[in-house]
Order: structure tokens, then sequence, then C-alpha cells
């Protein structure tokens, strides 16, 4: 007898025999270990041959341990090979398209319609999969000429491969869905001239240390796993000259760079506080404990205490279970930093292989600072950067978490303000909002509550002779008022002192008592009644919970900071464009220009 193969590598196993006497074929049933084999002689019913058959399961011994993982190895390695090949040719997606459309069709010939098509998408390369047209459809544009218009089924509204460049078409429809014209796409059709696009690469640890891979845990529990070169590309638009960038798409990815029973991660908060720090803490533990990682320290003190391991708190799913429903961070955050020179030392000696930083652009200027040093010193740790700040002024990215929060508790004391401008004879209500460089809180916090009549914010070049005016002019006629005016009006329309923090902000001076008693002194002056209600919550809207949005949107980017890390990408940040979610290099958003509101844009105006 000869066995040609192993039970797991055929199933039904094949027995064949020298001599051809007679043949017969078992199938292997689990938890079954013997079967009885009769062998007819001609198929008459007469027995020639009966066989007791054992099955027996090969030990490493037997076989060699080092063959059975070399088998293993080889099979996953064209499994993954396999997969990849079909996302990225998509063809699933493509086979699936021409079964729902021969089923919608019924042509007569299912073959040569199946046929048409293929040829159809034959010069479409890298990309979506080929949509179908209907057959007349189809035919007239492979042809080259426009169809008419038919009653009955509508086409499909999708564009479809035809003769193009490139596999690229540009595809236009009338309201009935039929093929209006077809061309080869071109670049003016989807943006102007002097626009570019900009492909933003992600540093991975293989460039830099030894390529590894192992397979995800995640597949057993999700089938959503992102192929290793999946990018995305900004919404293109006409817009003159504008840049759009292309980037990596987010999400947990099929083979990782780090074996996370052998992974321990930092998490270290910086700078001032904002709703949302402890949903996006929590989501970073829950998520490394998903992937299997046991060591997790908790960094208190921001960057300082990053030099006191011993402080270091011991993150479990138990510890944070319930901090997401809590304002601030159990981390303690702070200002300032050592040497990221020493910083790398400790963590290196803590074994510390991936390492989350939340923080502004300041602090994930200072996380790209300590990637460099760890480089220098040789150790391999990712650094993932999340963008916190409740100015929402980090540019590239849509926003940052926690500013609709900020704009919720915002609208609120505005809303108090109105009450008491209201309610009060010869009331104005004046309140001062957070915003050092940037006014969107206040802008989007004042278009909320509907109800503010004067807003200032630093982008604007302000005068307060005309504010003043303006405010007589409101109590005059309308006898009460609503002022709001971002705190960074403090050093655009009061000169600072030009006094730093220990993160190196700019002290700003208060300009919402100074404010106030500039109108408080014009109406004086005029002799006019005046009654001023003053609020100040900025730390109140940076204390409190994060609201329903943020906690979704924290729960995000948690997660895909992880996704990240564990795949080996570094200098990285999870973002959000255009509401897609991507990696981006950090350097991206630190050497990018912080961003402002557009006092001539629509939001604005």
């Amino acid at each position: 007898m000869e066995f040609n193969m192993s039970r797991n590598e055929a199933n039904p196993f094949k027995v064949q025999i020298f001599s051809p006497v007679a043949s017969q074929r078992i199938t292997l049933v689990p938890k079954t270990e013997t079967y009885d084999v009769v062998f007819d002689s001609d198929g008459a019913g007469e027995k020639r041959l009966e066989l007791s058959v054992t099955e027996r399961t090969a030990s490493p011994k037997a076989v060699g341990g080092s063959v059975l993982q070399a088998r293993e190895d080889r099979r996953k390695k064209v499994a993954n090979e396999t997969q990849d090949y079909i996302e990225d040719h998509q063809l699933v997606p493509f086979i699936q398209n021409i079964m729902q459309s021969v089923l919608a069709e019924k042509p007569a010939d299912p073959y040569a319609y199946i046929e048409a098509n293929l040829r159809a998408a034959r010069g479409a390369s890298r990309g979506p999969p080929p949509a179908l047209l209907s057959p007349t459809s189809r035919s007239a544009a492979l042809e080259g000429r426009t169809p008419k218009p038919k009653s009955g089924p509508k086409a499909l509204f999708v564009p479809t491969p035809g003769k193009t460049f490139a596999g690229a078409a540009h595809v236009v429809l009338d309201p009935q869905g039929a093929v209006v014209s077809h061309e080869p796409l071109a670049v003016d059709h989807v943006m102007p001239p002097q626009s570019e696009v900009r492909r933003l690469r992600v540093a991975h640890l293989r460039d830099k240390y030894e390529a590894k891979e192992m397979e995800t845990p995640l597949k057993q529990v999700t089938a959503s796993l992102i192929a290793k070169n999946s990018w995305t590309l900004q919404s293109l638009t006409k817009s003159s000259g504008k840049v759009f960038f292309q980037t990596l798409t987010a999400g947990p990815r099929r083979m990782l760079h780090f074996d996370p029973k052998e992974t321990a991660a930092a998490i270290v908060t910086c700078g001032g506080l904002c709703p949302g720090l402890n949903s996006v803490i929590r989501e970073i533990v829950m998520m490394l404990h998903m992937y299997g990682v046991n060591r997790i320290f908790g960094i208190k003190g921001g960057y300082k205490g990053v030099m006191s391991p011993e402080n270091w708190l011991d993150l479990t799913p138990h510890l944070v279970q319930d901090i997401h429903s809590q304002g601030g961070t159990i981390l303690v955050s702070d200002r300032g930093n050592p040497p990221h020179s020493e910083m790398a030392k400790v963590l290196r000696d803590q074994n510390v292989r991936q390492y989350f930083v939340i923080g502004g652009d300041g602090t994930l200027k200072g996380a790209g600072q300590t990637y460099d040093a760890m480089c220098d010193i040789g150790w391999e740790c990712a650094v993932v950067g999340v963008p916190k700040t409740i100015d929402n002024d980090i540019a590239v990215i849509d926003t940052t978490f926690g500013f609709d929060t900020a704009c919720t508790e915002a609208k609120k004391a505005i809303d108090s303000a109105y009450v008491e401008a209201q309610c009060n004879a010869n009331c104005i209500g004046l309140v001062k909002l957070m915003g050092r460089h940037a006014g969107f809180i206040t802008m989007h916090a004042s278009l909320a509550s509907r109800n503010v009549d004067i807003c200032l914010i630093p982008e604007m070049d302000i005068s307060l002779d005309k504010v003043l005016e303006h405010t007589l002019h409101l109590m005059q006629t309308k006898g009460h008022a609503v002022i709001v005016v971002a705190e960074g009006c403090g050093d655009t329309m009061i000169m600072s002192s030009g006094e730093t923090d220990a993160g190196g902000n700019k002290l700003l001076a208060d300009v919402g008592p100074w404010l106030k008693d500039k109108i408080a002194a014009k109406f004086k002056e005029v002799k006019l009644p005046l009654t001023i209600k003053y609020i100040d919550p900025t730390y109140m809207i940076r204390a409190v919970p994060p609201n329903s949005y943020d906690r979704v949107y924290c729960s995000v980017l948690a997660q895909n900071s992880v996704h990240a890390a564990m795949a080996g990408y570094t200098g990285v940040t999870a973002g959000r464009i255009e509401q897609r979610y991507v990696f981006l290099p950090i350097e991206a958003l630190v050497k990018s220009k912080s961003k402002r509101v557009d006092v001539r844009g629509r939001w604005f105006q």
C-alpha cells in the first residue's frame, strides 16, 4: 500500500494498492478510530477481501516536529497570500456583482453574458470591483456610443468599466441611469490644476528592526481585518490648489509585529484636562487585554512621571471598568518634561514595548523625540499618540475628542447668561470661554445657542470702540444683550505679560473681567443704567465626563491606537479625516500649522 499524504492534507483518505485487485474508499469520521473495509471482486457482491483499518495520529517523533511545523507554517503562508491576493484584486465583490447581475438580467446565455462582463473589466486594475451594466448599456459603452433610454427596469447607477486608459473611466449617467458619456478618466475630471495628492507614509518597526509576523488573535472575534496596504484618499473636490492626503486605513491587521503575551505597554496623559481622557485610557486597556497583553502600566504625572516607575499603576480591565463615567484622568496629568533620552532609558528598563501618549501638539512632538531617543539606544518600541486638545486646533484631523462635550457645556453657560440678561432690567450676560489661539469652542457654542449678540474670538481683528458702540446700540434697542469672548482675546485685545507656564504656553491676560470693566465704564460715561452678569465656566467645560458622541469617538481612537501598535507602526497617531479613521505620522500633525477659525468662511459668517 502507498499513503500519498497525511490525514491533515486529504479527506477522504485514499489508499492505493499496487496490484489492482479491488478498490474502496473510506471517509474519516471524528472520534472514530477503526473502520471495516470490504473489497468486492467484480461488483456482483462476492466478498474478495476484508480489512480492518485503524486511524492513528502520527506523533511528532514519528513524523518529526520540525516537519509538522514546517507544513503548518507553509499552510498559513499560502492562506495569507491567498487572502491578500483576493482582497487586493477584490475578487469576491466582483464575482458577487456578476452573479447578482446574472440573476437580475436572466440572459439567455449566462456564460456569454459573464464572458462579456469579464472582457469589459479586463482593463481595470486595482480599485473598487468593476460593476455591471445591462447588456444594452454595456454593449454601447464598449462600442463607444450612447444608448437610448428605455422603459422598464432602470440601469444600475454605478460606473462601469469599458475602453479606459489605465483601467479608470469617467462615466456620465442621465437621471434614468443610462450612460451619456464614457471616456478615460483624466485628472481634471476630479482635481483642479496645481493640486496634489500626498501619501503620508507611517514608520514601521521593521524599517529599523527585525521583521516579525504572527496571526492576530482577533480573527476569532472579527472578520473586519484591514489589508496591510489599504490606503484612504481624501474626498476629491475642484477647490483651487488643494492638497489631498492619502493615508493608511485604520483598523486591526491580520498580522501582528508583537507577541501579546510577551508585550508590556504604558499609557501617559499630558497637558490640560479634557472630556474623554478616562474613556481613552479605558479603551486602550480593554483592547490591549483583548489582544492578550497582560502588563499595562499607567504613568502618573505626565512626562515627569515617566522617571518614577515606582509610582506607576498596574492597569487592569477591572480597575478601568467604570472610569469613562468620570471627568479628568486617573493618571494625573502634568506639564513639562525631563530629557527624552532619560525617559527612553526608563521605558527600556521597564521593558515597555508599546508607549501610548495622550496629549496636544507639544506632547506629540515630545513623543516623537522620545522615539528618536529609543532608536539611539536600540530599543524596539512602538510609540503611538492620541491627539488631545479641547481647543480643537490640531491640524489635518477633523476634530479632537472632548470638543463636542466642551461645546455642549459651553452652550449651557451661554443659555444661563441669556436667561439672566432677559430677566433682569438693563442687563448684559457676559461669558468667557476657553480657546487660547483658536475660537472654535466660542464659535460653535454661540451658533448652537442662537442667542448670542456679540462673539469675539482670537482670529478677529477687534476694535474695542466698535464693540462698545454696538453694545450701546443693542441695549438701547433690545434692552438686553449676550456677549461671548474667547480667552485668547486676552492676547489680542490686551497686551499680555509674555510669561509662560511649565508647558511653554504664554500666560494670557484675563480678558473677561477686563471687558466687563470697559463696558461698565462706557455706560457710566453716557449715564445709562447697566447690570452685567459675568459667567466664567472655563474649568467646568473641561472637567466633565464626555457625552455620548465623545465616548464613542474616544473608543474608536483608542482602539485604533492599539491596532497600530500591535501591527508594529510607530511614530504614529490615530485620527479621523473627513469621517474616515486613518493612521497618520505624528510629524504630519506637529509640523502643520495649527487650525484657526476662518473669519471669512461659512461657519463664522
